[in-house]
């Protein structure tokens, strides 16, 4: 009697989600200079000078913007160098992390 050996073949499907993705959004108060908020987004988020204005404007026009979208962690740690930066200066400038 021979040995008959079947190969089977089998596809699996796996959906991987991509990760959510957060942005990192600043709400317009009445004490935060807005000098002081260009400078965070320059030196937190790495954007230019014009786009940082930009932000800073939307944000205060229309009462929050989003500044930059990342991966959960990566949303979590700006958004703490920021707070440590506005208390630093005494500054209270609010900013919540948004599923996008």
């Amino acid at each position: 009697m021979s040995d008959v050996i079947e190969e089977v073949e089998e596809q699996v499907d796996i959906d991987i989600d991509e990760p959510s993705l957060y942005g990192v959004v600043f709400h317009n108060d009445n004490t935060t200079p807005i000098d002081f908020v260009v400078s965070l987004i320059i030196g937190i988020f790495g954007k230019s000078v014009e786009e940082s204005e930009k932000i800073t404007m939307d944000v205060h026009n229309n009462g929050s913007a989003v500044v930059a979208v990342y991966d959960y962690d990566i949303a979590e740690q700006k958004k703490v160098e920021c707070d440590i930066a506005s208390q630093k200066f005494g500054f209270q400038l609010k900013i919540t992390i948004e599923e996008q």
